[in-house]
């Protein structure tokens, strides 16, 4: 018979199962629980309490808050940090040396084991693959000590894996170079770490070429003391000022006359062979400056404020007495003194043309350069032919280039010429023999023998005429205060102005038109009351103006109807009875 049930399901399997239970909690329970606890946890104290725990020792009892169930989602690490914080802080900044260590997965029983008795070290480590440059400090150079025999951890730290002695370094080193460890350590203290890293970097191997600094000439045999004494850091040393003065100014035999930065003359190889090099003061030596020595100008060995113009040395040697002020340059060189050339151009007066040949002494008299005029009339007022008509200013209408060539721009005048003046011969206006100021700038002055209207319009011809053509004329009666409108503006002037009589022509109509009057001057002489300019007959009486105005059905009444006496208007009755007498009922 072929039976498929499992065995263990069997009652024999059951049974042996329960038995096996059973006694496995009877030894657990008369062993007081040793086999689930491998020994007692660490009593040493921490500096800080997390819920009234000191140690691991305060919680032997509670295996929960290490250990986790085979289901949890947590592991023993993430148990740890709950109370150890400050390990989490170090490995979220990467700072520390938890912070530093690269551990993937975290497991922090893979250097830190328990239940190893009460004084057992809570740290277990194999040195020999510990990355102890994680800690800031390499053991590059620290693999063999002075003995040739292999560097232990305990050289270094002791007893205490966690602590680090300082004057461990001092001891060591002694042994390997006791004058060296001596001196070194007056000179910068007894700090190592604040410097060295156990590279070697700063070693006895250290390149000073690689900074900026570089160690040349004499500097390549001094002492770091020399230089770098009482540097306790890495930044102090580093901060070590990289300027001769800073180290030298005691030795400035110049008193700072020439600054604070040496390396302008000196050099390291060989501080007495200098060589300055004039060019950067601002004061080139040039020409016979070349081969002056330095104490000609530099007197009594004063560099500093020494005069950097010709004049501060050669005022002595001023021939001109001040004359050309002190900017010797501008004529002199230093090649040679006596190659003078004179720009005349920056003087503010240019030599051109007719000048430019004459000599220096025709307008400088005495050699004297001063306050020169520079104006033409003061050297030429003699031969001034207007006799000072024309004012001071020559250049006005004379050149230097040729004088008699002169061209005189009328048009700077207050009488330009334009038109036929322009034209015109000079002496024709100027007629008194050459005598220019004071010429009238009228046209009557001059024109007066031409006027054919013998003054009816006055002396300004300029209203009517032009002098581009003067038959050309236009004439703006408007200006005369009786405007030509209508019909006035075709008719001849001849037919107001009889006989080109123009003075106190009547300006009102019935001054012309008293004898065309049809009304016999019943309606006064204010003609233009009814009728126009544009059409005479077109008159249109108001007769509202009168003392009798037309209302009601007077409107509409022929004006014969009143006026009965044959076109005659005045004198009319006002009253009613004089016309309506018949219709009296």
């Amino acid at each position: 018979m072929n039976n498929k049930r499992l065995g263990c399901l069997s009652f024999s399997g059951i049974a042996s199962a329960v038995v096996t239970v059973a006694m496995i909690v009877l030894f657990g329970a008369l062993g007081g629980a040793s086999m689930f606890n491998p020994g007692a946890l660490n009593a040493q104290t921490g500096t800080e309490s997390f819920g009234g725990v000191t140690s691991h020792a305060d919680i032997q009892s509670q295996c929960g808050d290490c250990h986790t169930a085979p289901w949890d989602k947590l592991d023993m690490a993430d148990k740890c940090v709950v109370c150890h914080t400050e390990i989490t802080d170090q490995m979220v900044t990467e700072t520390g040396l938890h912070g530093r260590l690269v551990i993937d997965p975290v497991t922090c029983f893979g250097c830190h084991t328990d239940h190893n008795g009460a004084q057992a070290s809570l740290t277990v480590l194999d040195m020999q693959k510990f990355p102890h440059e994680i800690t800031g400090y390499l053991l590059a150079s620290h693999q063999t000590q002075s003995d040739g025999t292999a560097f232990t951890c305990q050289a270094c730290h002791g007893e205490d894996i966690r602590r680090f002695d300082a004057p461990n370094c001092e001891s060591c080193h002694r042994q390997i170079d006791a004058r060296f460890t001596a001196a070194h350590i007056e000179a910068f203290g007894q700090g190592c770490l604040a410097c060295h890293d156990g590279s070697g970097a700063l070693g006895a191997s250290f390149d000073h070429n690689l900074v900026s600094f570089r160690l040349e000439g004499k500097h390549a045999n001094g002492d770091c003391a020399e230089c770098h004494r009482g540097a306790t850091t890495l930044a102090e040393l580093q901060g070590t000022p990289q300027d001769c003065y800073s180290c030298h100014a005691k030795d400035d035999e110049h008193n700072g006359q020439f600054g604070t930065n040496c390396a302008v003359c000196h050099n390291p190889t060989d501080w007495e062979n200098n060589s300055f090099d004039h060019n950067i003061t601002g004061f080139a030596l040039t020409g016979k400056h070349v081969n002056v020595e330095c104490e000609s100008c530099h007197i009594n060995n004063i560099y500093i404020n020494t005069p950097s113009d010709c004049y501060g040395c050669h005022a002595k040697d001023d021939n001109h007495n001040g004359e050309f002020g002190t900017n010797c340059a501008v004529c002199h060189n230093t090649a040679d003194w006596d190659n003078a050339a004179f720009d005349h151009d920056l003087t503010g007066f240019p030599l051109v043309d007719g000048h430019s040949n004459v000599k220096c002494e025709a307008c400088h008299v005495n050699n004297t350069y001063k306050n020169t005029p520079q104006d033409c009339y003061s050297c030429h007022a003699k031969d001034d032919e207007h006799n000072g008509q024309f004012g001071t200013d020559c250049a006005a209408c004379h050149t230097p280039t040729r004088w008699e060539n002169a061209s005189f721009d009328h048009s700077r005048t207050a009488f330009p010429l334009v038109g036929k003046h322009s034209n015109v011969d000079c002496l024709a206006c100027h007629t008194a023999g050459g005598t220019f100021k004071g010429t009238p700038q009228d046209c009557y002055s001059c024109h007066a023998k031409d006027d054919n209207h013998n003054g009816q319009f006055g002396t300004n011809c300029a209203f009517c005429h032009n002098p581009s053509n003067w038959g050309d004329v236009n004439f703006d009666h408007s200006t005369t205060g009786f405007a030509l409108v209508g019909s006035h503006t075709q008719v001849e002037c001849q037919a107001c102005h009889i006989n080109n009589v123009y003075a106190n022509t009547p300006t009102d109509c019935y001054g012309c038109h008293a004898a065309k009057d049809a009304h016999n001057g019943q309606f006064g002489t204010d003609c233009a009351a009814c009728h126009n300019t544009v059409r005479w007959e077109d008159a249109t009486f108001d007769h509202s103006r009168t003392a009798f105005p037309l209302v009601g059905k007077h409107s509409n009444v022929d004006c014969l109807a009143c006026h009965t006496a044959g076109g005659t208007f005045k004198g009319t009755p006002q009253d009613c009875y004089s016309c309506h007498a018949k219709d009296d009922n």
